[in-house]
């Protein structure tokens, strides 16, 4: 069977958390997967993003969080990556979402 185009985007985000996790010492990939969508989407350079991750033991299911002093605006976010590409299409449970 072919490899879907979203497949081929997680197997690429994957093959880039190993060498983010490396390079940061990274304990877990969802500390990785928070460096790499913060470094992807907002642009962040690596001590802004050293600073807006609070993943780990005790966080209430918040994984990092910018504040935007120029806009008044907090954003606060959790991640989600699959554990495997077969889960790229499962939907999150609503347990995970509501736990903090």
């Amino acid at each position: 069977m072919a490899i879907t185009k979203y497949e081929s985007y997680y197997l690429k985000i994957l093959e880039n958390l190993k060498l983010i996790k490396a390079d940061n010492e990274y304990k877990t990939d969802s500390i990785a997967f928070a460096h790499w969508y913060l470094e992807n989407y907002y642009k962040l350079h690596t001590q802004d993003i050293a600073e807006a991750i609070i993943d780990g033991d005790g966080d209430l299911g918040i994984d990092s969080i910018l504040i935007d002093e120029d806009n008044s605006a907090l954003a606060i976010m959790q991640y989600k990556l699959p554990s495997k590409k077969e889960n790229i299409n499962c939907e999150i449970a609503q347990g995970d979402i509501l736990k903090a």
